[in-house]
């Protein structure tokens, strides 16, 4: 294990149709874990060979402690990055605290570059607050990658769009498969396969290479059309079910070996208990592919921190 996902908070600003739940969300401000209990998560990680940390939500800039929780994580020297993935509404101006915090890298996750439809997805007029985001993370963070989720008849024309966007900004475009959940089916599914070929077909024939740094599952290629490499992380018809070294921590605590896990682990319970912690982290690697069955969510994605 290297990959320690850590939720910060399920709330978000946005509500982005294959990601929030239709109704309330489960848990409250005072469900979370505080800070020092993340730091003691973290801590006791590092012995599992954890060394990189992504900081997720719901939207972990919506948190005011998020920074705080960086610098608690960043006062580790076995981490040897601290990531955050993020809806970038919130970036621009929290882009420098958060560079002083010890954040090494973002992934900013945009599934549209037309404001109208941006405002159709995810249910506010912020596209212009993403692309201020972007380019302040591209002053203090490297790599910078963009999430693009594909859906069908949403936003499948704009792989084309997105991969010029990449090459003319200086970043790192990944396309993902859309995965059901609880309030979302399979009408919305576009496959690696069909977005491979649509890219194909714009910009010539594609070879895989070695992508930029991180510990995720995308799987990159570059077009001849292209001057840098786009990934692909293909969650539904390829999931990297054999090659995951990563551990999720919802923001209220509980410990999931996978992301599609049936089960999970109190980690809150343990701390508030002053329990073994260690323990409860080596009971989770070991239940790594036995809980866990591919097929759809058993949480909506802000639960789960993605």
């Amino acid at each position: 294990m290297r990959y320690l996902r850590i939720s910060v908070t399920d709330r978000c600003n946005l509500r982005c149709r294959y990601c929030m739940p239709k109704g309330p969300l489960r848990s409250e401000a005072g469900d979370r874990l505080a800070p020092e209990d993340i730091g003691a998560v973290v801590d006791a990680a590092i012995p599992f060979g954890i060394d990189t940390v992504r900081i997720t939500g719901g939207e972990p800039l919506v948190r005011k402690e998020t920074a705080e929780i960086i610098k608690m994580i960043s006062a580790n020297a076995s981490v040897r990055n601290i990531a955050l993935t993020t809806n970038g509404t919130l970036l621009g101006e929290k882009a420098a605290e958060l560079e002083d915090a010890g954040l090494s890298s973002a992934n900013i996750s945009l599934d549209t570059l037309k404001a109208a439809r941006y405002r159709e997805i995810s249910g506010e007029e912020l596209l212009s607050s993403v692309l201020s985001g972007i380019k302040a993370a591209k002053e203090r963070f490297s790599p910078v990658k963009i999430n693009c989720v594909v859906m069908r008849r949403v936003n499948d024309d704009e792989i084309g769009d997105f991969c010029r966007f990449a090459d003319d900004e200086g970043v790192v475009v990944r396309f993902i498969e859309f995965m059901p959940h609880l309030d979302c089916s399979m009408e919305f599914f576009y496959s690696k396969t069909e977005i491979i070929a649509d890219i194909r077909e714009r910009f010539g024939e594609m070879t895989e290479v070695e992508g930029p740094q991180g510990l995720g599952p995308a799987r990159y290629y570059k077009a001849d059309g292209l001057k840098n490499p786009v990934g692909v992380i293909a969650s539904v018809t390829s999931p990297p079910c054999f090659s995951c070294n990563r551990l999720r921590l919802t923001s209220d605590g509980r410990l999931l070996p996978c992301l599609y896990s049936a089960a999970h682990f109190d980690l809150k319970r343990e701390l508030k208990d002053g329990g073994n912690i260690a323990y409860v982290l080596k009971a989770a690697i070991d239940a790594k592919g036995r809980l866990c069955a591919p097929a759809r969510l058993n949480m909506n994605m802000a639960e789960l921190g993605g």
